[in-house]
């Protein structure tokens, strides 16, 4: 008999986790446990205010000179998008003409016939799907550009992206630069919760990081790499369900740093449903644990990257972690709530009289300490979210009011619970494909 032994550890791991998390919110102590985390929170909200608010200098550098570059877009059935996003690229502001190549990652609708015949566009057809970082090693493989500039099928960059960008590869020691992520014209309710997750993350926190050399994602959207780098750390890793993280940790490895412009901006489509925002969430979420948990393991308390191995990257696994606790002691204490409710229920019917007040017989201390918690979070996150804003001169805060209070107040729990639910299909394996 076959034992997985992966699968075993997953699952001894989750016993464990789970044992204390219970033991620790059934215990009369379990108001500390939010009450500790809103001090952690503060603290960690001052850190990035304060790292935000000392580096105010946004300012592209002037290139001095401009390199040949290749843009890869890579498209895996994306025939309702992928021309708007070539048209975007071709009305891209250079004084070079751009190497242009799409690679159709064994698209079964109509992508490949919508692009064969574009004039000054390269098209790479694999017949079967080989996976998105596979085809962009491809890509840089065939490229001629000094430089590759990955766009993702349904994303669409502002004409002065490349000329904003391109800039930063001034530094010698910048491996890559990314850039504001926006959300391309949100229809529904969670596509505008998204749009204001991005400005908060894409826009407040990448800026942040990067400030201190610390980003440690290139998002898939659109960046800019040096091909020499690329080159050097061995292209993608074409095992791994969040390429953009890991080929950024890899740089990072590589001592390179990753810069980020926010005076442009690419938009980009979003999961529309719930289904399919899930989906992304759980690979996003698991990629995250994977990458730091194993992969890239080495680079928690380098002493080559002091910030970042130090602060930053052990800062962001344990807020995963801290964020699945919170939800699960959550869901733990009102599941808790709903069964001494129901158990007091079923003995006043025994003792054969009936009492209301039943119903208010509940540990009122939890849910001061759980809203406390909660306002705390949710300011800290709506600052991050103004700052945000503000990086973007097209757009303003003072429409969709509705959609910014359930962002703070619910949207968060939203997320605790993606993480939650990553931490159980990572140790479990199950299903793990891009």
């Amino acid at each position: 008999m076959n034992i997985n032994i992966n699968r075993v550890f997953g699952v001894l791991f989750l016993v464990i986790f789970i044992s204390v998390l219970v033991v620790l919110f059934n215990s009369k102590y379990y108001n500390l446990i939010f009450i500790v985390s809103s001090f952690v929170y503060i603290i960690y909200g001052l850190v990035f205010l304060n790292i935000f608010e000392k580096h105010t200098d946004f300012s592209d550098p002037i290139p001095k000179y401009y390199p040949k570059l290749t843009v890869l877009i890579p498209a895996h059935n994306e025939e309702s998008t992928i021309l708007d996003t070539i048209k975007g690229v071709k009305n891209l502001e250079y004084p070079k003409p751009l190497e242009i190549i799409v690679l159709d990652d064994g698209s079964a609708d109509g992508t490949y016939e919508k692009i064969k015949n574009i004039k000054d566009v390269k098209v790479v057809r694999f017949e079967k799907n080989k996976g998105k970082a596979s085809v962009l090693n491809h890509g840089i493989s065939i490229s001629k550009g000094e430089f590759i500039v990955t766009i993702d099928a349904d994303t669409y960059p502002q004409k002065d992206a490349l000329m904003k960008m391109i800039g930063h590869f001034n530094d010698l020691k910048v491996g890559a630069v990314t850039t504001l992520v926006t959300v391309d014209k949100p229809k529904s309710f969670l596509q505008r919760l998204q749009e204001l997750e991005y400005y908060a993350a894409f826009g407040f926190w990448h800026k942040s990081l990067s400030s201190i050399d610390c980003l440690y994602v290139t998002p898939g959207p659109m960046s800019i790499y040096r091909r020499k780098a690329l080159l050097e750390i061995g292209g993608y890793d074409e095992g791994n369900i969040t390429e953009d993280m890991e080929i950024a940790l890899n740089l990072k490895k590589h001592s390179y740093k990753i810069a980020c412009c926010v005076n442009t901006k690419v938009s980009t489509g979003v999961p529309y449903n719930i289904k399919s925002f899930i989906r992304q969430r759980l690979r996003w979420y698991r990629g995250a644990l994977y990458n730091s948990l194993f992969k890239h393991k080495s680079l928690h308390f380098d002493k080559k990257n002091i910030e970042f191995g130090f602060f930053i990257f052990p800062l962001f696994l344990s807020t995963i972690f801290i964020a699945a606790s919170l939800i699960f002691g959550i869901i733990f204490l009102n599941v808790k709530i709903i069964i001494d409710t129901i158990s007091l229920f079923l003995m006043n019917l025994s003792a054969g009289g009936f009492n209301w007040n039943f119903l208010f017989n509940w540990d009122i201390f939890m849910i001061p300490a759980y809203y406390i918690n909660m306002l705390i979070i949710s300011s800290i996150w709506g600052y991050f979210l103004y700052r945000g804003y503000k990086l973007d001169k097209e757009r303003s805060m003072n429409k969709g009011s509705i959609y910014i209070i359930f962002y703070l107040f619910f949207y968060g729990l939203i997320l605790g619970a993606m993480y939650l639910l990553s931490i159980f299909y990572e140790a479990l394996g199950i299903n793990k494909k891009w």
